[in-house]
């Protein structure tokens, strides 16, 4: 990927931007670069809206992370044909930057019409298990006023 001043004009890139951060748009949204101005949209408008656009929770740049995979997953699912490559918009900036923007565009080439692989899986004694973490005593109330304490 690479980063989104590169590939858009400043207009675009602020004023998606600028609805980036309002309510009530969700991780995901669709961004309409042929409507004038640019259009904003649900995932749900996804036949018609051609660049996909998600706030990237991820500091490495490089790596968008499993929820932009899942919802990826779920468009070729949903809608194959329409799919084999699909343009995407990582949004990283909490404001406008003064200098090279955060954010990130490129073109993910989804291939084969099969059923995607699932992520997180790691080897066990017999084979493949899904990866499992077992949360519960670090949110245990007691421990987590002491840590606060401290």
């Amino acid at each position: 990927m690479s980063p989104v001043d590169k590939q858009a004009k400043r207009a675009q890139t602020t004023h998606t931007h600028s609805f980036v951060l309002k309510p009530p748009w969700s991780s995901f949204f669709l961004v309409h670069e042929d409507a004038r101005p640019i259009s904003i949209a649900t995932v749900t408008s996804y036949k018609t809206i051609f660049t996909l656009s998600h706030r990237h929770p991820s500091p490495n740049p490089r790596n968008p992370g499993w929820p932009l995979h899942n919802l990826l997953a779920y468009l070729r699912t949903l809608y194959p044909t329409q799919t084999p490559s699909t343009r995407v918009f990582c949004w990283s900036d909490p404001g406008l930057p003064t200098c090279e923007w955060k954010s990130r565009f490129g073109v993910v080439q989804m291939t084969g019409g099969g059923r995607p692989s699932t992520l997180n899986w790691e080897k066990v004694l017999h084979g493949l298990g899904s990866r499992v973490a077992d949360l519960a005593p670090m949110m245990h109330p007691t421990r987590l006023a002491t840590q606060a304490a401290a």
